[in-house]
């Protein structure tokens, strides 16, 4: 017991944040504006741009994700270049079941460490035909600052994407 105290004390005065001590669980709350110039540009013919190819959930880009955190469950709003999107994700393990884009998102959202972590499969109907890809969304608070970092495995392979949101 008494070395925990120390080193939580040693930790407290080097200014090492709680969270890296997974002492503590990020709070995501909040509205996040996108920092197009901080992101990895989008997938696609052309590249980066808001809402150009490839985008996390279909529509582009999220320009501003707001954020609501409670005990159960987190809920993002995306304000995408085409509209509007919500998504609710159970913090008990349990499978949550989102409309995304051109389909259906079923996923499982879990902490690991400081990070808020989902991970699922998306079904995808297009004019070309029915797949389904795997996607894993990592979002992680710095600060002011939110990273969500996604990755989509694809039948044409995997991507994955650095998008970073400033808070205000």
């Amino acid at each position: 017991m008494q070395k925990k105290i120390v080193v939580i004390a040693l930790a407290a005065a080097l200014g090492v944040p709680a969270l890296v001590l997974g002492q503590a669980k990020a709070d995501l709350s909040g509205t996040w504006t996108f920092d197009e110039a901080k992101s990895d540009p989008a997938p696609g013919p052309g590249g980066g741009g808001v809402g150009r190819g490839g985008g996390r959930m279909g529509g582009g880009t999220p320009t501003k994700l707001v954020i609501k955190q409670s005990g159960a469950e987190l809920t993002v709003e995306s304000t995408l270049p085409n509209g509007a999107q919500t998504a609710v994700y159970k913090l008990d393990g349990s499978e949550s079941v989102n409309k995304m884009g051109m389909g259906e998102a079923k996923s499982k959202a879990s902490w690991d460490g400081a990070n808020f972590v989902i991970t699922g499969k998306q079904a995808i109907s297009t004019p070309q035909g029915d797949f389904e890809i795997d996607t894993k969304d990592v979002y992680s608070v710095s600060g002011s600052t939110l990273t969500l970092t996604t990755t989509r495995t694809t039948p044409r392979g995997e991507i994955t994407r650095k998008l970073v949101f400033n808070k205000g």
